[in-house]
């Protein structure tokens, strides 16, 4: 029925194309195809068949907030990549094709030089930062936003499914008063942060090299978050392990290069309470993928998701830290 779908839409387009691939998925509800042209290749991508997006509160959405904040990024020339064109009617996006290579990829499968690469990609994000510092209120990322409703919610997603639903274990009555009370501290303490806008999933499955530059992707999701939101995203990358001293170090260098006027001090604080709840939430969520959408293969990356709620944990929250570390 989908690649029925992308097929109409080539069809309607008058595409000549040789081959359609199916490309392997990840935790998205969108299914992307690689389609083979004459001399070259797009990338299709065959979207739900309503408008959707459940990221940082719920709203009506009358288009489609790819398509949208592609536009909006494209102003900027912040790398992302091309839309060729938009099929309202069957839900297809035909789009650049930039390869295959991830920053995943790069890291876990090619001998490349890490401080170099990071740093190129931290400043691409400040290049996002800046583009995206001028409130634009008609458009979706100026619209929702990490709100305490939205943190708390996440934080909650943890309990119940990786500690009630994963390990198929309960917390007593006293723990779930201290669980609740902490999270809502967090969630307040993050919430009244100023925001700015963030990708939300600034990680190294949706950055792409190609022609030496490294593009955004999976960007549909945008809202307004912390500051620290993308950095915990790229660099407690649940896919990728990152020792700390290497953390600090490309902080330091976010710092310097964003021109912050942010102690590191406060900075680092900031970054670790978020990271507690970015990782406490990927960590249910990667159950949650499991068994509702069938797709087990998040579970390896929970590991390190652990690891680095555990590392700050105890210094976010002791209370926590003593009901959870039993369970991590």
């Amino acid at each position: 029925m989908i690649q029925k779908r992308l097929e109409r839409s080539l069809n309607k387009y008058g595409v000549m194309y040789r081959n359609i691939k199916k490309m392997v998925g990840d935790a998205s509800t969108r299914v992307y195809f690689r389609v083979f042209l004459e001399q070259s290749s797009s990338v299709a991508m065959v979207l739900p068949e309503k408008v959707e997006s459940n990221e940082g509160g719920s709203f009506k959405l009358t288009e489609e907030p790819f398509y949208q904040i592609q536009h909006y990024l494209k102003e900027g020339n912040i790398p992302v990549p091309e839309i060729f064109w938009y099929d309202v009617d069957n839900r297809v996006m035909l789009l650049e094709d930039l390869g295959d290579k991830t920053l995943f990829r790069a890291v876990t499968e090619d001998d490349i030089d890490l401080d170099r690469y990071y740093k190129n990609v931290i400043k691409t994000l400040i290049f996002f930062q800046k583009h995206t510092k001028k409130e634009r209120k008609e458009l979706y990322p100026f619209q929702r936003e990490f709100n305490f409703e939205t943190l708390l919610w996440e934080l909650e997603h943890f309990v119940e499914w990786y500690i009630y639903k994963g390990e198929n274990k309960e917390l007593s009555e006293s723990e779930k008063l201290i669980v609740d009370a902490e999270f809502k501290r967090i969630a307040t303490e993050l919430s009244q942060i100023p925001k700015i806008v963030c990708h939300r999933d600034y990680q190294s499955k949706n950055i792409m090299i190609h022609n030496k530059r490294f593009y955004m992707i999976d960007f549909q999701d945008a809202l307004m978050g912390s500051p620290v939101y993308d950095l915990v995203a790229l660099l407690k990358d649940s896919y990728i392990p990152m020792d700390e001293d290497f953390v600090v170090y490309l902080l330091k260098y976010y710092l310097k290069k964003s021109e912050s006027t942010v102690d590191f001090e406060s900075f680092y604080k900031m970054f670790k309470l978020q990271t507690v709840q970015r990782k406490l939430k990927d960590t249910g969520r990667f159950h949650f993928i499991d068994q509702v959408r069938g797709n087990s293969s998040f579970l390896q990356y929970i590991p390190l998701s652990k690891t680095y709620i555990l590392r700050y944990l105890e210094e976010v929250s002791k209370p926590l830290y003593k009901i959870f570390s039993k369970h991590l």
